[in-house]
């Protein structure tokens, strides 16, 4: 695996990844976008048992990294 980064885009990406990588990837990538919810009182995303929490920007981007790699 190796991750490189556009300097002029402002992105990383990710190449060679084998299946079990990616499948990874979206296995901890789909716990984090359907078992957090928001926090209006924290103004976090936190999970079920307040252990984990995530800011906005955080959740939003697991987000959409999520769905693109899912093919949503």
């Amino acid at each position: 695996m190796k991750l490189n980064y556009n300097h002029k885009t402002k992105r990383f990406s990710i190449c060679n990844l084998t299946e079990d990588e990616a499948n990874a990837i979206l296995r901890s990538l789909s716990i984090v976008v359907e078992k957090m919810d928001y926090n209006e009182e924290l103004g976090f995303y936190t999970d079920n048992g307040d252990c984990f929490a995530l800011p906005t920007e955080s959740y939003e981007a697991a987000e959409r990294l999520f769905n693109q790699l899912s093919g949503k």
